[in-house]
């Protein structure tokens, strides 16, 4: 690892503390970006970010990660990242695209949008969005990488889910505060388009669709608005996903600048451009009254989309961004300054509001703290608030920079997917049972087989301490673990005697067979995967591929144990039962070997120690 030479290279690109001058004369609610203080609070709210920050050399080893990387990645510190490899935290399904996502930011220097699956360190799967760019020396030689990642787990999640109605997706579509068009990738023609579009082009619904991109040509600019929309075309189709400003005309002759966001899709294997349009018009005038200014640390407060206050040690309120106008719908910033921070919090919320502010102070950062506040007009919301300490030259606390995003929106939504989500889930378990008993039909013998594996397997889990969600994970996997016997022969699955090789052979597909029948059901957790590696075994022997150790899903180890146990304790079509000693006698010896110790030691406890009886199966 060569952390100590991309430190020093660091050094010398010219990253270091900037000061920013502050003129003379400014109002009291400026008065703390003076001095040096600029650089500390430009670095705090970086730490304030939701989203990750990182620096890992040109092997991938993180040599600095923000406090938010150790929150999302499960670890008890930053620190505790320093040092590791980035491959790591990659699923291994996405480590090969990682690499040449590595190899094409070195070459290209930049690389946004990226998306993949990552790892905690308990093994949480979550998916993210990375942003890549490379860092050079002062000789234009390229040294590290500089990396942000932002966690769109959840985002994933809710548009899976909004996709099972239309209902849900109009209601979207049509809500939304950006224009939104479904475009033919072929011949450009508008397929839909929400209420938005139409009116931010100032035109009907009918014109839009009747007219399409023809209505964003400017008179007299037809060939080369084309040959700019080509260029932006073949951006798309290099990268999947391009954005872009330009300036429109609405149909009422003013002008107006917009953000256009492409990507293709595919809905039914059909092809589809999907484009997201925001007026940025306002944006692009305070770009340009800002360009130049003196002011940088203001305008980029202001250009957060969050609301963010600077508050002395007792909470009051030294500063207010726009945008803290803005989501409390207050007039002037007087409205703001010398007041307490906590005064804005719903009166039975004031005491949590408080203690959080005590905690920033205490331990220098507080994030993802819920909150519900009362506007300036009396409107009540849901924030989301993270807060910073900003220290003295002596390290003594000086101010807290807090953030605030509404997410009044967001926690109406959860509610709503939540009641969508028992709804789906009924017709999940009713899916499984199904699923259970066209086994049981087939083979006499797996009769309660199933039931009484997804009962050990499912205490084995909670005993573990996993997450309620992979806890139920590894019972439903269990629960219809053997579903591929449904294309082996009843002759063969109850024959009475010992089976010959071939038809052992066959048996051994099962797993297999499973996988195909559920591979294209959309569960909320890898079944289909879990199913398939049942039979696998640490040392290589198992099937059908053979993996070892940690290349096993951990449910899937869970399972091979509660599996073993319960077909040796229980009679098979070719022996007697053996009993639950002999059973556990049996993953004994192959502990460590054969089977994942920590789950043995655990099965072990829960028979012999903790009194656990399998259930009759009704």
């Amino acid at each position: 690892m060569r952390t100590g030479k991309v430190k020093k290279t660091l050094k010398n690109t010219g990253i270091k503390k900037r000061r920013s001058s502050v003129k003379s004369g400014l109002k009291r609610d400026k008065s703390f970006l003076g001095n040096n203080n600029s650089s500390d609070i430009y670095k705090k709210l970086m730490i304030t970010s939701s989203d990750v920050i990182t620096i890992t050399d040109l092997d991938g080893t993180i040599i600095y990660a923000s406090e938010r990387a150790a929150h999302i990645y499960g670890a008890s510190s930053a620190h505790e990242l320093v040092g590791k490899s980035s491959i790591i935290f990659m699923a291994p399904e996405n480590r090969e695209k990682y690499l040449v996502n590595m190899k094409r930011t070195l070459k290209e220097g930049f690389l946004s949008g990226a998306e993949y699956t990552l790892l905690k360190t308990d093994g949480t799967r979550f998916f993210c969005e990375m942003n890549e760019s490379v860092i050079k020396d002062a000789k234009g030689k390229a040294v590290a990488f500089l990396g942000s990642v932002r966690d769109v787990t959840k985002h994933r999640q809710m548009e899976g889910r909004l996709r099972k109605t239309e209902e849900n997706y109009k209601a979207i579509f049509n809500g939304v505060n950006d224009a939104i068009l479904i475009l033919d990738p072929k011949t450009g023609r508008i397929i839909d388009a929400n209420k938005k579009a139409a009116e931010m082009k100032g035109c009907t619904y009918e014109e839009l669709k009747d007219k399409g991109l023809d209505l964003f040509k400017p008179s007299g600019k037809e060939e080369e608005f084309e040959s700019i929309m080509k260029g932006h075309g073949q951006m798309l189709d290099e990268k999947g996903n391009h954005v872009f400003e330009m300036r429109d005309i609405r149909k009422d002759g003013c002008e107006q600048w917009i953000e256009v966001s492409l990507k293709k899709d595919k809905i039914d294997d059909e092809e589809y451009v999907l484009a997201i349009a925001r007026d940025i018009t306002a944006r692009k005038k305070t770009e340009e009254e800002i360009r130049n200014s003196e002011e940088m640390f203001r305008s980029l407060i202001d250009a957060s989309p969050d609301a963010v206050f600077v508050a002395d040690t007792e909470g009051f309120i030294l500063y207010a961004s726009d945008r803290a106008l803005e989501f409390y719908a207050a007039p002037r910033m007087d409205m703001f300054v010398g007041k307490n921070i906590v005064d804005f919090a719903a009166p039975h919320e004031a005491a949590k509001m408080r203690e959080a502010f005590e905690k920033v102070i205490r331990e220098g950062s507080a994030h993802n703290f819920e909150v519900e506040l009362i506007k300036y007009n009396g409107e009540k919301m849901i924030g989301e608030a993270n807060g910073t300490l900003i220290r003295k030259q002596d390290n003594s606390p000086k101010a807290v920079m807090v953030t605030v995003r509404d997410i009044t929106e967001k926690k109406k939504m959860e509610t709503e997917l939540k009641q969508s989500y028992t709804a789906v889930k009924k017709v999940m378990d009713g899916i499984i049972t199904a699923m259970e008993k066209l086994v049981e039909k087939k083979d006499m013998y797996t009769v309660g087989h199933q039931h009484r594996t997804a009962q050990l397997a499912r205490a084995i889990a909670k005993e573990m301490g996993l997450p309620p969600e992979q806890i139920n994970c590894v019972y439903i996997s269990a629960l219809i673990h053997d579903i591929g016997k449904i294309f082996v022969s009843g002759s063969i699955l109850n024959k009475v005697g010992a089976l010959t090789a071939e038809e052992y052979d066959i048996i051994k597909k099962h797993p297999e067979a499973g996988y195909d029948v559920l591979k294209s059901i959309d569960f909320p957790w890898p079944i289909a995967d879990i199913i398939l590696q049942h039979h696998e075994r640490l040392n290589g022997s198992g099937y059908p591929y053979g993996l070892t150790d940690d290349k096993i899903y951990l449910e899937s180890r869970i399972i091979s144990v509660a599996d073993v146990v319960e077909a040796i304790t229980f009679a098979r079509p070719y022996r007697p039962a053996y009993g639950i000693d002999v059973a556990l006698g049996e993953i004994i010896t192959n502990r460590g070997t054969l089977f994942d110790a920590e789950v043995v030691d655990i099965c072990v406890s829960l028979m012999k120690e903790q009194g656990f009886k399998f259930e009759q199966n009704n």
